[in-house]
This record gives C-alpha cells, sequence and structure tokens, in this order.
C-alpha cells in the first residue's frame, strides 16, 4: 500500500472522496448480512473495485 503525504486536493474531490468512502461502508454492511444473496454480494464486488479505481484516479489526479 502506497501512503500519501502532503496530497492537496480541492474541495470537489475531497467531496467526491468522501461520498465514494460512504458508499464504500454501506456496501460492506450490505455484503456482511447473512442474508445477502451470491448475485448481490457479486455485484457488490464489482461496485467496490468501481469505486476504489474512482478513489485511485482522484488521488494520482492529485499527485501530478
Amino acid at each position: 500500500m502506497s501512503r500519501l503525504h502532503n496530497v492537496e486536493l480541492d474541495e470537489v474531490a475531497i467531496q467526491r472522496l468522501i461520498c465514494i468512502a460512504r458508499r464504500h461502508c454501506k456496501l460492506a454492511l450490505e455484503f456482511g448480512v447473512g442474508r445477502t444473496p451470491p448475485e448481490r454480494r457479486e455485484a457488490i464486488k464489482a461496485e467496490i473495485a468501481a469505486l476504489r479505481e474512482q478513489r485511485s484516479q482522484i488521488l494520482n489526479s492529485s499527485t501530478q
């Protein structure tokens, strides 16, 4: 895992990262519920992967 030091983000990027984190948490909670069907769990995994990619793009664009 890489660490971020002295990353400057504008307000829009910060708000987007917060939204991504909130969505990720909600999906993780849903995934952990025992009655969540396997098909939904796979969809959750895919959405979390997409959120991680979005997060990486935001952070990478801020370090360039």
